[in-house]
């Protein structure tokens, strides 16, 4: 994305500071305080970190295991790993079939799910709090012992790419897909968290079971224990289900062209960094314009997003005036994210014509605005 964007970046490092200098006339930060009483935090000798929150008024317990590893740790080779492991540590471990897995897991009334975003694969179970021991033990050993069958793993191919076809029929995910394109260039965020058509396609079981081994290790993962439980017994419970298992290197694909996890984008995108995209899809054309932003608080960028809510109709008027009938609503996103945030502005088109002068003109109004606030708005 181009940078240098100065009127309109020069403006919000102003509202910045404004909003930076009622801060300050507060006072300093608060103390730090204790955690809550039944709140604790721990860490087991093989790595794993661990969050207990003691409730008795609870009749069930929840333990979320979180694997620190999903698609921003993907390459396109190994994209849709993350979300097929997802899958496939259902279909049984060295101990279970996928059918005893599951019976297991029926017989201690238990919940037994997962889930897979960007930063993460996250596995849950939920059981009466006197079953959850058994429950942990289900859980544990598909998190490490999970041994991926071959006569599974085609089956789990199909319902991947289903879901991938089903997605891919809603114009969101399309509009989802092109911006994290453009905007994640040369990192792998720009990547689907399913996993594209053909890399799912083309998959092969030892491959995922070589990237299982490298991040399903305990010391990449962090859990969540919640509900009726005692926690000098759930740590011992703990360290003898999940402690003991061997702690492990993981290992970071690395690759001068491609950003992972937390790093920046390995890209020379130095096209303009304001951008269109057609969706035919959709019953209007979308013009969809992006701007950088500044790594600043989740309350800077609220104050923002209110600010330009103020000037919409502003510059509505103007666009209406220049190319009547052309330009039926806009709307502002403010899409923050771990290594790059940015504003997104969308115009929905009643036609395609004159796009090109449209977006020269919106971009060229909105870098005009005045947009500070009110100290009343501000607080």
């Amino acid at each position: 994305m181009q940078k240098n964007h100065t009127v309109f970046l020069l403006t919000i490092l102003m509202m910045a500071l404004t909003l930076s200098n009622l801060t300050a006339q507060k006072g300093a930060a608060a103390d730090i305080k204790p955690l809550p009483d039944g709140v604790s935090i721990h860490q087991l000798d093989n790595g794993i970190q661990v969050l207990l929150i003691e409730n008795p008024a609870l009749p069930m317990v929840g333990v979320n295991t979180v694997v620190k590893v999903g698609s921003a740790y993907e390459t396109f080779k190994s994209s849709g790993m993350s979300h097929m492991l997802e899958h496939l540590l259902f279909n049984g471990t060295t101990t279970m079939t996928q059918k005893e897995l599951y019976d297991a897991t029926d017989k201690i009334g238990g919940y037994n799910n997962a889930n897979t975003s960007d930063y993460y694969t996250n596995y849950m179970m939920v059981t009466p709090f006197e079953q959850i021991e058994a429950g942990m033990k289900i859980q544990a050993g598909m998190l490490f012992d999970s041994v991926l069958p071959d006569e599974k793993f085609e089956k789990e191919k199909g319902i991947v790419l289903e879901e991938i076809a089903k997605s891919l029929a809603r114009p969101q995910e399309q509009e989802e897909r092109n911006f994290t394109s453009v905007i994640y260039s040369g990192h792998a965020l720009s990547l689907p968290t399913l996993g594209t058509y053909e890399t799912i396609k083309s998959m092969v079981r030892d491959d995922v079971n070589d990237f299982y081994k490298n991040y399903y290790v305990p010391n990449n993962m962090v859990m969540s224990v919640i509900g009726n439980f005692k926690t000098d017994e759930m740590l011992k419970m703990l360290q003898e289900i999940y402690g003991q298992v061997k702690p492990g290197n993981v290992e970071l694909p690395e690759s001068p062209v491609w950003g992972i996890g937390f790093e920046e984008p390995k890209s020379n995108l130095t096209k303009e960094n304001k951008i269109f995209h057609k969706f035919s899809k959709s019953e209007n054309t979308k013009l969809q314009l992006f701007f950088g932003l500044p790594n600043m608080s989740l309350d800077f960028y609220s104050m923002l997003d209110k600010s330009l809510e103020k000037h919409k109709d502003q510059l509505q008027k103007k666009l209406d005036k220049k190319f009547p009938d052309k330009v039926k609503t806009i709307e502002f996103y403010i899409r923050s994210y771990a290594i790059k945030s940015c504003l997104q502005a969308t115009l929905v088109l009643n036609e395609e014509t004159q796009m090109t002068e449209i977006k020269n003109m919106f971009a060229g109004e909105l870098k005009k605005l005045d947009l500070k606030l009110s100290k009343d708005d501000v607080e």
